[in-house]
């Protein structure tokens, strides 16, 4: 893959779910309530891809809507993944057996290799997120935070990508040009869209190479976040990889 042929960026910038951590545990379930009710069993890479479409959908028609409480996509979410599978399933048992189903977050297995080679690079890094109150405390806890100069999660600011105001608020922050920014994420519309809106270059992370954004011809699209160590150009400087002090919640101007 060939490298950026620009000068380096300043300042690079991720999204957090799918882009850095996954959520593995919903397959698992979904195998599972699949086996206990001797139902069709697919491959555990037959399901990875259904959920994946689905997302993709969910994307690109219904923004901002998985954002929302289960309960207001939950049996409309599952419906289409059945449907992707070729399952004719009964969605009141179903949903039923799978209401207890927790989401535990956990790092893909590029995530900690990449961001340790970024900052071994010089690179300074900041996260910024669509989640909710919960978002910075899940950081934290997947020992993440200490890779970001600045963690921008949306339910702090009360506005969401691909709003730009949530961009102008990093490079304001950071001292940087949108020409300078660097945003990496799995959701096209509202990661490269939103990114761009302030000038800013963008990379779509889609596992699963073109599967689900066939529509997208107009930004690079990687399948393993170690591929963006490719494309960066060779480091010119040593910049501190010291993350700096994060300032207080503030609203977004």
């Amino acid at each position: 893959m060939e490298r950026m042929r620009e000068e380096g960026p300043c300042l690079i910038g991720f999204d957090l779910g799918w882009t850095l951590i996954d959520n593995p545990g919903r397959v698992a379930a979904y195998l599972a309530y699949l086996r206990a009710r001797d139902l069709p069993l697919p491959s555990r890479e037959q399901v990875e891809r259904a959920f994946h479409l689905v997302d993709k959908r969910f994307m690109r028609e219904f923004p901002g809507v998985l954002g929302r409480h289960p309960s207001t996509w939950l049996p409309w979410y599952l419906g289409m993944v059945n449907e992707e599978l070729g399952l004719h399933i009964d969605m009141t048992q179903q949903l039923r057996d799978l209401a207890g189903l927790r989401i535990d977050w956990e790092l893909y297995p590029w995530t900690l290799p990449t961001l340790e080679e970024l900052r071994r690079r010089g690179y300074p890094l900041v996260l910024v997120s669509n989640w909710g109150p919960d978002g910075r405390a899940l950081v934290e806890r997947l020992g993440l935070a200490h890779y970001f100069r600045r963690i921008y999660i949306s339910a702090e600011w009360g506005i969401e990508k691909p709003d730009p105001r949530l961009f102008r608020r990093v490079l304001l922050d950071a001292g940087v040009a949108g020409a300078g920014f660097l945003y990496v994420g799995d959701n096209y519309y509202d990661d490269v869209v939103g990114a761009r809106s302030v000038g800013a270059k963008a990379v779509l992370l889609n596992r699963f190479d073109r599967l689900g954004v066939e529509e997208v011809n107009d930004c690079l699209v990687i399948h393993d976040l170690r591929q963006l160590l490719d494309l960066l150009p060779a480091p010119q400087g040593s910049a501190s990889d010291a993350p700096a002090p994060e300032a207080g919640q503030r609203e977004a101007g």
